[in-house]
């Protein structure tokens, strides 16, 4: 089904020896890129003086992030639901998840996009799902 273990390690292999290549190639334009800045800069500033404005210039992102990770916004974790801290939706979700399973034979959009609705049904309007399991039922997607 996924195919045999030998080719996904060849394309994992082949995954990290672009990807390693692609960070190599960035280092190395970096790097031509502050040495023709700090020669630029050189007849401008004071001798030295030229590599410290670009080390800094390159650090300027790294400062800004952690400026803004001190005092940025805390976010706060959401509530957790209280009726799936009761256990009482867990057989609502275990028969949408069963009718879910049932549509992919039939069409696998339909059932992502049930999934979806589920999901968003259970987080922001869980009393909602009830009326999804109803509709289900009613349509003959959840018959056993």
């Amino acid at each position: 089904m996924w195919g045999s273990i030998a080719a996904q390690l060849r394309e994992a292999r082949s995954a990290i020896v672009g990807w390693s290549l692609a960070v190599a190639t960035a280092i190395v334009g970096v790097v031509w890129l502050s040495v023709a800045a700090a020669r630029a800069l050189e007849p401008h500033l004071p001798p030295g003086a030229a590599a410290t404005v670009v080390g800094l210039a390159l650090l300027a992102p790294l400062l800004c992030a952690l400026v803004a990770a001190q005092f940025g916004n805390k976010r706060h974790d959401p509530p957790a639901l209280q009726g799936l801290a009761g256990g009482a939706q867990e057989p609502q979700l275990a028969a949408i998840s069963r009718a879910a399973e049932r549509l992919v034979e039939k069409s696998p959009l339909t059932a992502l996009a049930i999934a979806a609705l589920a999901g968003l049904l259970a987080v922001r309007f869980p009393a909602a799902l009830t009326l999804l399991i109803q509709i289900l039922q009613r349509d003959g997607v959840d018959e056993a």
